[in-house]
């Protein structure tokens, strides 16, 4: 089955930030965390984040090396400020 969710990633100044490394992390607790595959955000900002699992929920996001944990629910769009970029 798997999932999939949006991000969106902008600058502290407002504007999308280009070309940022993204990854999400699936899963947990006995088994660990697995990792999607990372993909760069376009010139939007935007990427999508996909992974082949039955969990429909990512446990953390990894912007340009900034950890976000959360649950974050398959099919949902997820906006997101950074410093790097």
């Amino acid at each position: 089955m798997g999932g999939a969710i949006t991000v969106k990633v902008y600058k502290k100044d407002g504007y999308p930030a280009k070309r940022v490394n993204v990854k999400g992390y699936y899963g947990g607790g006995l088994f660990g965390e697995h990792p999607t595959k990372e993909v760069k955000t376009d010139n939007d900002g935007k990427c999508v984040l996909s992974w082949d699992s039955d969990y429909k929920r990512l446990v953390s996001i990894l912007i340009a090396g900034e950890k976000h944990n959360a649950k974050y629910q398959a099919g949902e769009t997820f906006t997101f400020t950074t410093n790097r970029g």
